[in-house]
């Protein structure tokens, strides 16, 4: 598996917005994480959604782009478990459940590192638009 983050995702100016941040992992796969501030707060003073869904897309984003693939989402779903709050640390866990030519499957969980609680549980299909090399 190649550790190189496809060069299409290094400079995500969305992402930079956010905040996410991403890292390497012990076992050699693309993690992501969010400290969650003020700016990704709904109404009621918890994590807004679509910040939580932004984490798991991003970190599905750069599991299904490894390996000298481009791929692109097919299909997304998105469970929201538990809230999260103000200087909670997010990490989005992603593992390929299955991986064919040209279609992939990956489960993200959302883990709050402070809590241990789960927050939310992404399944994500990705299409391979082709191989670089």
């Amino acid at each position: 598996m190649t550790t190189e983050l496809a060069e299409h995702l290094k400079h995500d100016r969305f992402i930079e917005h956010v905040g996410i941040e991403r890292f390497l992992c012990d076992n050699g796969t693309w993690s992501a994480r969010l400290t969650v501030e003020p700016k990704h707060l709904n109404g009621l003073g918890i994590i807004q959604g679509g910040a939580v869904f932004t984490l798991a897309d991003h970190a599905f984003a750069i599991a299904s782009n490894t390996d000298d693939r481009t791929s692109v989402g097919l299909q997304t779903s998105m469970s929201f478990l538990a809230p999260a709050k103000e200087g909670d640390m997010l990490t989005a866990h992603v593992r390929e459940v299955s991986r064919r030519r040209t279609v992939s499957l990956y489960e993200v969980e959302i883990v709050n590192e402070q809590s241990g609680d789960l927050i939310a549980l992404f399944t994500g299909t990705a299409y391979t638009l082709h191989k670089v090399k």
